[in-house]
């Protein structure tokens, strides 16, 4: 008949390596819940350092001085509006003029019926270069996923975007997305297309959003254009007060180590860098042909 092991004994010499291992993945957790909480520094075919958007009000209010390299960004939007991706197509022009390489856009085939094509055309005023970019279409949201962990695989690609409604990426396809990108050190944006009506969801910086790995989470909607300097007389000359340079309202509203900030942001193409405008004034169509005329 087997002896009975007193308990005591079967767990003396099980127990200081059951610790061990308890330790060790403490310390692998909190290694990934770190992880971007760093600059990352990526040195490769020219490309140095983080995106900046060469204005010092919102570079400075990153921890990076600008978007990290090697990590992921998300970007939404609201339904039927083309602002948070005029705002990505921005960021990539000041990335490709800093570096040789390809961009990875990929997005779902039927969003062209749905939110229309890219122009090119529109891409080029930007900055942009069309043909700096390689377009891929999947057949559903999951493939978007698939083909940008694939391509962030890939050192030599500048950067990956991926369109996606704003249900298929929860906190595992992020996380995943965020690892690759900082493995490679290629830089990854998510276009979050939002639902109908929820373009007013999680506006306040304490409201519970979906959790995400990403390192910087941002909301673009688009603004009213400012008159570019220097047409303002001959633009009230014509009774025609735009539209103008591209503003648009952009919200920090989640980042590692900085806090919720917002700026109205206007784009200039012939620098190819931002500025953050100044407050627009409730101010009737007569009183500002008037001011301008003075």
């Amino acid at each position: 008949m087997p002896r009975a092991v007193p308990s005591s004994a079967a767990s003396g010499p099980a127990a200081p390596q059951a610790s061990i291992r308890v330790s060790e993945l403490r310390r692998r957790i909190d290694a990934l819940e770190r992880a971007g909480s760093e600059p990352v520094v990526v040195q490769r075919a020219g490309f140095l350092g983080s995106l900046s958007f060469g204005v010092p009000e919102i570079d400075d209010a990153l921890p990076w001085c600008g978007l990290a390299p090697g990590a992921l960004h998300e970007i939404s939007g609201p339904p039927r509006d083309a602002a948070a991706l005029g705002f990505i197509s921005a960021l990539l022009a000041r990335l490709v003029v800093r570096a040789p390489g390809m961009v990875l856009w990929c997005r779902r085939r039927s969003a062209s019926y749905e939110s229309g094509d890219i122009y090119a055309p529109g891409l080029a005023a930007l900055g942009l270069d069309p043909s700096r970019l390689i377009f891929l279409g999947a057949k559903q949201g999951q493939e978007v996923l698939w083909a940008m962990r694939e391509g962030l695989s890939c050192p030599r690609l500048l950067a990956v975007v991926g369109e996606v409604e704003d249900a298929t990426v929860g906190l595992t396809a992020s996380r995943r997305l965020q690892l690759a990108a900082e493995k490679s050190g290629v830089g990854c944006f998510l276009l979050r297309r939002l639902p109908p009506g929820g373009e007013h969801s999680n506006t306040a910086p304490g409201n519970a959003e979906e959790p995400s790995a990403a390192l910087s989470r941002w909301h673009v909607r688009a603004a009213p254009s400012g008159l570019v300097p220097g047409l303002e007389t001959a633009l009230v000359a014509q009774r025609w007060l735009g539209p103008g340079r591209l503003r648009w309202h952009a919200e920090l509203r989640r980042c590692r180590a900085a806090a919720f900030r917002e700026w109205l942001v206007e784009w200039h193409h012939e620098t190819g860098n931002f500025t953050v405008a100044a407050p627009i004034c409730d101010r009737s169509v007569e009183q500002t042909a008037a001011r301008l005329a003075i």
